[in-house]
C-alpha cells in the first residue's frame, strides 16, 4: 500500500532535490549526488512504500545516467520494481534500456526495450528521445 509522506517531510524531501537539481545544472554533479541522497535517506522505511518513493528513484537513475556512471544509474533503476509498479507500466524498462543503450549494450537496451513496448507500445516512449524508440523498432524490424 501507498503511503502520503507527512508534509513537513515531503518538504525537506522536496526541498533536497530542488537543490540537487539546481547543483546538477549548475554542473556540480558531486553536490548533486549529495542532495539526491539526502532526498532518499529522508524516507522512512519502508522506503518502497511513499507516494512519491518511485519518481525519488527515477531521478536519481536519470541523474547517474547524466553523469554516465551507468552500474549506479542501474542498481537505482531497477530499485523502481521494489515501488509496485502498476501493471502495464513500461516505464521501469525505457529507463532501463536507456542506461543500457548509452553504456553501449545493444542486447540489453533492445531487451528491455521489447519488455517496455510490449506493456505500453509507443506511448512509453513519449517525451523520451526519439533514438530510444527508432533504435527499438529498427531492431525490432530485424533489420
Amino acid at each position: 500500500m501507498v503511503h502520503a509522506l507527512p508534509p513537513t517531510l515531503e518538504e525537506k524531501m522536496i526541498s533536497a532535490m530542488n537543490a540537487g537539481y539546481a547543483s546538477k545544472i549548475a554542473g556540480n554533479y558531486a553536490l548533486t549526488e549529495k542532495f539526491y541522497l539526502r532526498a532518499w535517506e529522508l524516507y522512512p522505511e519502508p522506503k518502497y512504500d511513499w507516494d512519491s518513493s518511485q519518481i525519488t528513484l527515477y531521478s536519481i537513475a536519470d541523474f547517474y545516467l547524466e553523469w554516465r556512471k551507468f552500474d549506479t544509474a542501474l542498481e537505482w533503476a531497477n530499485k523502481v520494481f521494489l515501488t509496485g509498479v502498476i501493471p502495464n507500466d513500461g516505464s521501469p524498462y525505457v529507463v532501463i534500456g536507456k542506461i543500457h543503450f548509452e553504456a553501449g549494450n545493444l542486447d540489453q537496451a533492445y531487451k528491455n526495450f521489447e519488455n517496455a513496448y510490449a506493456l505500453s507500445k509507443k506511448r512509453v516512449f513519449e517525451g523520451e528521445d526519439k533514438k530510444y524508440l527508432a533504435f527499438y523498432r529498427v531492431r525490432a524490424s530485424g533489420q
